[in-house]
């Protein structure tokens, strides 16, 4: 039903308030990231009642303006929680990311069916000389698209029903997309001059009538560590030496600095805490008067090690190296969680409870390369929770994470809380690189 009357609105308000529902939301733009983007039209499947709604906004057959309120509703199954947080402003805990639960229960089939709806020719067709090309499309084709989308969900649903009060799912459908859907609304602010000079042919993807564009954080990854990019810009491997950098720069003009904090060693100290080894101080020092018996090293001694120990922690520990009780600690804890890996089928991290289950192709140093890399994501979630709560209502924004770095917008005005921030990201015991500029590709060491 395509909701044109007072009365058919009243009907849907009672089915959204008595049934859980999946929610299709079509944007009127192609290509645009749904925080630069605006609402083409909503379709709702009530499961309980098997019936359908279409609610249009920005589209050539609306015939009435339509208000509803979400917050009203009960469960609302979506394919897709973080984009619907950024097209639909409203506060509410009862989202469900049906991706998102497809990838935790391991459910590729699922997801390479949604993938094909998604990627489907007809409606991934991009004109580019044409602005909003959804208004326009064939409301009968929409629907269809939204229909294929449900009929999957609902498979799933029948077979694999969502236990929405695992630690698992609360960490990532609560904690985790919530977060990382502030930071992509934060956006980051461009030079658009920069921006076509360096993203040839990928500019007029993110450009509009402001200078802010947006990334976007996909979770579904194999190791749990989440990529960044969109629309051809891959912002979690921008590069660092052909200027290409120098196109961010921040919103606040004379006003504002971009400052990154980037954690020292991260992934030696990771390491340590996971084995419970703990080392104060320099870790390349520290295993450097081990391994050269020497309490000061030169730059290139000091280079040496850090070259050897990160050959070591991702792959086979030489038994000349197990002399050294750091080395030789990670080599137990290797072997062992291999053993246990075997035996339970699975890896469960024991901050979210996610599980990494047994392939094919899994053997002893991919499953310990898979652990770490979901060991820092995981603790980077915990740090953006404690961020984002801290930055509420603040001038300055938080606007992009990368594997070991967080990058702020900071207004003037907001500079005396740098120290508080270095102590949430700091965490006790990841020592931090400082750096600021004016555009993220002249950041330089400073000291708070």
């Amino acid at each position: 039903m395509i909701i044109n009357s007072q009365e058919e609105l009243d009907i849907f308000n009672i089915h959204l308030k008595t049934s859980d529902c999946i929610l299709v939301p079509i944007l009127v733009d192609n290509y645009f990231h749904p925080g630069n983007n605006s609402i083409s039209l909503l379709y709702f499947y009530f499961i309980d009642i098997k019936k359908e709604f279409v609610i249009l906004y920005d589209h050539y057959d609306r015939l009435m303006d339509i208000n509803i309120d979400l917050n009203l509703s009960r469960n609302i199954y979506t394919f897709d929680k973080k984009e619907l947080l950024h097209i639909y402003n409203f506060d509410i805990d009862r989202i469900i990311d049906l991706k998102l639960s497809m990838y935790i229960d391991g459910d590729i089939q699922s997801l390479n069916n949604i993938n094909s709806v998604l990627s489907s020719k007809y409606f991934k067709f991009y004109i580019y000389n044409i602005k909003n090309i959804r208004r326009l499309y064939t409301l009968s084709k929409l629907i269809e698209y939204c229909q294929n989308l449900t009929d999957i969900g609902i498979k799933f649903l029948s077979k694999k029903p969502i236990i929405v009060s695992s630690k698992q799912f609360k960490f990532y459908n609560y904690n985790v997309i919530n977060n990382l859907q502030i930071l992509e609304s934060n956006g980051l602010y461009i030079s658009k001059t920069k921006l076509c000079r360096y993203f040839v042919n990928k500019c007029n993807r993110h450009i509009n009538n402001t200078s802010k564009i947006y990334s976007s954080y996909n979770l579904l990854t194999a190791t749990g560590r989440p990529a960044n990019s969109y629309n051809g810009i891959n912002f979690a491997a921008l590069n660092k030496t052909n200027g290409e950098r120098g196109t961010f720069t921040s919103r606040f003009d004379k006003d504002g600095v971009l400052i990154e904090f980037d954690y020292e060693s991260f992934h030696p100290r990771l390491i340590s805490k996971l084995i419970n080894y703990k080392i104060d101080g320099n870790i390349y020092n520290y295993l450097g008067k081990q391994l050269m018996d020497k309490d000061t090293l030169t730059a290139d001694e000091y280079d040496e090690i850090k070259s050897i120990t990160f050959q070591l922690i991702y792959g086979n520990i030489y038994n000349e190296f197990l002399v050294i009780p750091f080395f030789k600690k990670i080599y137990v804890y290797i072997n062992d969680i291999w053993e246990n890996f075997n035996i339970k089928r699975y890896y469960e991290s024991s901050i979210s409870g996610k599980k990494i289950f047994v392939n094919k192709s899994m053997n002893k140093y991919k499953l310990w390369n898979y652990i770490i890399q979901l060991y820092e994501s995981e603790h980077n979630f915990l740090i953006m929770d404690k961020i984002n709560k801290f930055m509420k209502g603040k001038k300055s924004k938080f606007i992009l994470y990368t594997y070991d770095s967080f990058l702020f917008d900071f207004h003037k005005d907001d500079i005396s809380l740098l120290h508080e921030l270095e102590e949430i990201i700091m965490d006790d015991y990841y020592p931090l690189t400082i750096k600021a500029g004016s555009n993220y590709n002249e950041l330089r060491k400073f000291k708070i």
